[in-house]
């Protein structure tokens, strides 16, 4: 009888640990092949996200220009009705460092989309393209906001938002990034209106 339960309990084990790894593999595998997460619906892809609701979105926002820019959009989202968590890189000693720890902690925190402002993708190229990919793994579209140079890697980033208040071409800062967030068919530039 002994022999019996012993038997089960490896069997259990075994199981266990094929579906554990089944699991591990299918989060290994959160992004798509050749294009950039979040933008997989404008290439035709067979990838499609099933869409999160409004109120499940957490935006998390990184501030590597001037804080005004940060304050528009912070401001705006709160107005538009999208919950935003922000990292500032002001009074750092290394503003990038700072900024790209702060992708890898919002990609632990699971956000919906992880929003830079002003990014020089040339200054740390190889810091920028790890905290990049560890977004692109984890599955999180990543929006560049005004960037001074974006990452040559375009599988790195789903859009760039230009900000132009009052243009009639404008989108609604909320509307555009909810496009990315759930995958709908959108341009890879975007201009926006952060006015709330």
């Amino acid at each position: 009888m002994l022999w019996i339960q012993r038997d089960v309990y490896k069997t259990l084990r075994t199981v266990s640990a094929v579906t554990l790894a089944a699991l591990m593999m299918a989060v290994a595998g959160c992004h798509p092949h050749d294009v950039a997460v979040g933008d997989t619906h404008s290439n035709q892809s067979s990838v499609a996200s099933s869409g999160v609701q409004r109120a499940d979105v957490m935006v998390g926002v990184v501030g590597l220009a001037d804080a005004t820019t940060d304050k528009l959009l912070l401001d705006a989202y709160a107005g538009q009705g999208l919950k935003a968590s922000y990292v500032s890189t002001r009074d750092t000693d290394d503003p990038n460092q700072t900024a790209q720890q702060g992708v890898k902690d919002l990609v632990d925190r699971v956000v919906s989309a992880i929003v830079i402002v002003g990014l020089d993708a040339t200054v740390d190229e190889q810091g920028w393209n790890e905290a990049l990919q560890k977004a692109r793994d984890g599955g999180i579209p990543v929006i560049l906001v005004e960037p001074l140079h974006a990452p040559s890697d375009e599988r790195l980033y789903a859009a760039t938002f230009t900000i132009r208040d009052g243009s009639i071409n404008a989108a609604a800062l909320d509307k555009g990034t909810m496009s990315v967030i759930n995958d709908a068919s959108h341009s890879r530039q975007i201009t926006i209106s952060a006015s709330s």
